[in-house]
């Protein structure tokens, strides 16, 4: 997508979910997407563990909200 760009002034904020190597995408509708690792609310999803993958989703790119089941556990069969 071609500019203008604003710079954001607050840091993304996902509640009591701390978050590390989070990716990001805006969807064909215009909406924001974030997948990233946790390991503070994971005990919270059906499966609980120590460590998963979390899916935030936003209308604006400023207020975001967690999905309600987590993305991934903390294993993966290969």
């Amino acid at each position: 997508m071609s500019g203008p760009y604003t710079r954001a002034t607050a840091a993304i904020y996902l509640g009591n979910a701390s978050v590390e190597d989070p990716f990001y995408w805006r969807g064909a509708s215009g909406s924001h997407h974030l997948i990233a690792h946790s390991g503070t609310v994971c005990h919270e999803f059906k499966g609980g563990g120590n460590w998963c993958g979390v899916i935030g989703s936003s209308t604006d790119g400023v207020t975001w909200r967690l999905a309600k089941e987590r993305a991934y556990g903390p294993n993966v069969t290969l």
